[in-house]
């Protein structure tokens, strides 16, 4: 967003709390790239990490961001957790993911040889990516625009005036609404 919107406005600044960017949870979360399986048909979420799926492949391709496509198996262990497969696979078709199939026995071990189950829904558009990368990928990546990042700032007002003050100690700046933010030394 920081990337588009600077291609417009000159004053885009970006703010991070911490006083270095990828401090927080985003740096120390799994590095999954979810697929949108498990999430109720129709919902925002569902729509939004299918989408972000497909985008953040093509994100950290495009960037050289480390990934893998590794796609994933949902194991079953007897009927019960089969039909439940059945299930899942019909909310992830619901939902948009591509690709999802049923597996059996056989197919499971020919690619984990060391999981016993009876059955797996093959989840191909799951992946890894190297969360650590993809934050400092992400962070600079608006700066290329012209972009401007705050660190060890917190937003403390938001207000829908359009100002024109720049870069200053309590940091109020606008694209069509302001934010002030104060430093830790303030």
């Amino acid at each position: 967003m920081a990337r588009a919107a600077s291609r417009r406005w000159s004053d885009v600044f970006l703010v991070e709390q911490m006083p270095r960017l990828g401090m927080g949870a985003s740096t120390r979360n799994s590095g999954v790239i979810h697929s949108g399986i498990y999430y109720p048909p129709g919902s925002l979420k569902a729509e939004l990490c299918v989408s972000g799926n497909k985008m953040l492949y093509e994100f950290c391709e495009a960037h050289r961001v480390p990934h893998r496509n590794c796609g994933k198996l949902v194991v079953a262990h007897g009927a019960a957790q089969e039909a439940a497969l059945e299930q899942l696979a019909e909310n992830g078709r619901a939902n948009g993911v591509e690709g999802l199939r049923l597996v059996d026995r056989a197919a499971v071990r020919a690619r984990e040889p060391h999981i016993e189950a009876t059955a797996a829904l093959l989840v191909p558009t799951t992946g890894i990516v190297s969360a650590e990368d993809l934050v400092k990928t992400l962070a600079y990546t608006p700066m290329k625009s012209q972009a401007c990042w705050a660190t060890a700032a917190i937003a403390s007002t938001l207000c829908a005036e359009n100002t024109a003050n720049w870069f200053a100690p309590n940091l109020t700046w606008s694209i069509t609404s302001c934010i002030r933010c104060l430093t830790r030394a303030d």
